[in-house]
């Protein structure tokens, strides 16, 4: 990593693949092997998909209960299992998201880890009524972390649709935003748009945004009775209450000016591969705020009157 220019890369998780990993173990092969091709291929910044480390939690409860199984997660195996693989290879990494407990709270949460050690982390500060329902708290306020001259953060699955964020974000100075994440309900690519992309646009920073696609829980905790055709494949699935189909496309954006045809898209999969890569440069995004400087019209002085974005759990909605 140079502070010019930075190499990063998408993960994007399809059911199909999923649907191989037998146990914990081939699980956290795979990751591997994606960390692997990553550096290969002169990675600095590798992210991988929203829930990627609450699919390895829901796979050590096995056969539980949706909700009562987010209850009892633990995400330490997880993340050591993550720095373990880390220690071998000199790129950061975004494992994704995953589950974490403090205490009787239970926070969606995400990292950014490099050499065997968490370099920022990251609390989801806005739930969505499934995750509500689920009991998860809500974190506190956005962080963000300066590596050989680029200022970043993180913004957090449901945290895409709320400007909030975004903009503080950008009033810190941050200059890629790394995003994890996972939609439910039906595909729509209008409403991933309304996310990522439109406060890259917003906010003329470089964001990498890595989806995942699959069922969230196991074949154990799914009922027989009960079916939902999911958009993403033609397969029906026995769903659970509590159990989530997720849906995405993993997409590198940058501001307008700096895509080849101008449409705020460096890469991205269209559902058809598994990891993208791209080649961010900072001297090219100082050129594009010349041509067109959203970020003279923000206002600091509002936003410094607010003083944290999310709350302690989720019953503060």
């Amino acid at each position: 990593m140079n502070a010019v220019v930075m190499r990063v890369a998408a993960v994007e998780f399809f059911n199909s693949l999923l649907n191989h990993v037998g146990n914990k173990d081939k699980y956290m092969q795979m990751i591997e092997d994606y960390i692997a091709r990553a550096a290969d291929d002169g990675v600095d910044l590798l992210v991988f998909p929203g829930f990627t480390g609450c699919f390895y939690q829901l796979m050590e409860l096995n056969g539980r209960d949706f909700k009562q199984a987010v209850a009892m997660v633990c995400h330490r195996q997880f993340i050591h299992s993550v720095l373990d693989i880390s220690r071998k290879y000199a790129l950061l990494i975004c494992p994704g998201s995953y589950w974490e407990r403090q205490g009787e709270d239970v926070f969606h949460a995400s990292c950014l880890v490099k050499s065997g050690q968490v370099l920022l982390e990251q609390r989801q500060l806005y739930l969505a009524k499934w995750e509500r329902e689920l009991g998860l708290s809500r974190g506190i306020d956005v962080e963000l972390i300066e590596i050989n001259g680029w200022k970043i953060g993180i913004m957090l699955a449901t945290d895409v649709f709320y400007p909030q964020v975004a903009r503080k974000l950008a009033l810190m100075g941050a200059r890629l935003v790394v995003s994890p994440v996972g939609f439910v309900g039906d595909r729509n690519a209008y409403l991933q748009l309304s996310g990522v992309w439109q406060k890259a646009q917003l906010n003329h920073f470089f964001a990498v945004e890595s989806a995942f696609n699959g069922r969230l829980g196991t074949k154990g905790l799914l009922q027989e009775n009960s079916t939902l055709s999911w958009a993403g494949g033609d397969e029906e699935y026995n769903v659970a209450s509590g159990c989530k189909m997720l849906w995405g496309e993993s997409i590198i954006h940058a501001p307008l000016p700096m895509t080849p045809q101008e449409n705020g898209i460096l890469k991205r999969t269209s559902g058809k591969i598994d990891f993208i890569t791209a080649d961010l440069d900072r001297q090219g995004r100082r050129q594009a705020l010349k041509e067109f400087n959203a970020l003279a019209q923000l206002n600091p002085g509002f936003y410094t009157k607010i003083r944290r974005l999310g709350g302690q759990k989720a019953a503060d909605n």
